[in-house]
């Protein structure tokens, strides 16, 4: 079995954990994954007890926690978490890492036609790319060309080979009227923002920002009442059939019912909701992805540093985050350089790996 680590494929650019594993099973004559996990942990025993996301880190050897970031799914499929920040977090994340670490947000594989083609014209063969299997992103972003599927099976084969499927017409047809919705781009762009995230943002960040949008925007939060609640929102922005792919419950709904597994991630302090519905609640919340993903950074920062609801560097927080300089929004605000730089170092030191502590000085 040892023999198979000489054929080992190096990661490439957002490749997706599980097809470098298909890579290294294909390479060495594996039938599978599943064969090829079971080589692997047979060839370094010693490293038995990890999980498949960090072992396959080790034989790259990266960074695990890097690793992870830039080739699983899991910062797009748990992009809030209730331990962000409290001594728990270390623990959950390994156990999240372990159970879920080359899980997919959908029961396929994703591939993009064009990105397969020029990656056959650059390098010979295609990958497949973590940015192919978001949930509800049924695209390609960089092309905005619709996305085949393949079963997860496939793995082992490069995007573009015979056995990998093809959409029925009518869903082929649907997304390429939705690629151009303004909610569906704002969700990707949030989909994404949160696949690129080098940390989880606290469920107490989320839950402090939704209310607070739901409560300007009028909306209802709680389960009995006359007015709308978010799931209205989505219901009137998303287009229908997207709905009825991906949010069913919210399809077929009446005005102003709860639907609890999206409106319930309105008022929920101990559960974070899955990564669709929020990302869909910050849609039709905010104007902009970029005003979205900021609210939720700031918030976030300012429960990382123990700053007061309320204070001026929030606002600070907010406005850098979305483009501007951090002396001109501290002098806009009134806020001193040195207090809010102070704040994104700690935040910044909380995310990063203790390795990097010498790059960040």
């Amino acid at each position: 079995m040892a023999s198979h680590l000489q054929n080992w494929p190096l990661p490439l650019e957002d490749e997706l954990a599980f097809g470098l594993l298909g890579r290294y099973a294909k390479l060495n004559g594996l039938p599978s994954t599943l064969w090829a996990v079971k080589a692997l942990k047979s060839a370094q025993p010693e490293l038995d007890k990890l999980s498949v996301v960090r072992l396959l880190a080790k034989i790259c050897g990266a960074d695990e926690r890097d690793f992870t970031a830039r080739h699983s799914m899991l910062p797009a499929l748990y992009p809030i978490s209730k331990y962000a920040g409290s001594p728990s977090e270390v623990d959950r994340q390994r156990y999240i890492e372990h159970i879920y670490g080359l899980v997919l947000p959908t029961d396929h594989l994703g591939w993009c036609p064009r990105c397969a083609t020029n990656d056959g014209e650059c390098r010979g063969f295609s990958h497949w790319r973590r940015q192919h299997q978001l949930a509800g992103v049924d695209w390609c972003v960089e092309h905005q060309h619709p996305l085949c599927l393949a079963p997860l099976e496939s793995a082992i084969h490069c995007p573009g080979n015979p056995l990998t499927e093809r959409l029925p017409g009518a869903v082929l047809a649907d997304i390429k009227m939705e690629m151009g919705d303004p909610a569906l781009l704002r969700l990707q762009h949030i989909m994404m923002g949160w696949l690129r995230q080098p940390a989880p943002i606290s469920l107490a960040a989320w839950t402090q920002v939704v209310g607070n949008q739901c409560r300007e925007a009028g909306l209802r939060i709680g389960e009995i009442g006359k007015r709308p609640v978010v799931s209205d929102l989505i219901r009137q922005a998303f287009p229908y059939r997207w709905l009825v792919r991906h949010m069913p419950a919210i399809a077929a709904k009446a005005p102003t019912a709860f639907v609890r597994k999206v409106d319930g991630a309105c008022i929920d302090k101990h559960v974070a909701y899955p990564a669709l519905a929020c990302a869909a609640i910050l849609t039709v919340l905010f104007e902009t992805a970029e005003a979205a993903l900021a609210a939720l950074a700031a918030a976030d920062l300012q429960i990382a540093t123990s700053n007061p609801i309320g204070n001026p560097i929030d606002d600070v927080l907010t406005a850098f985050l979305a483009g501007h300089s951090l002396q001109g929004a501290c002098k806009k605000f009134g806020v001193n350089v040195t207090g809010a730089e102070n704040a994104l170092r700690q935040s910044l030191q909380r995310m990063a790996h203790p390795s990097d502590a010498a790059a960040l000085a």
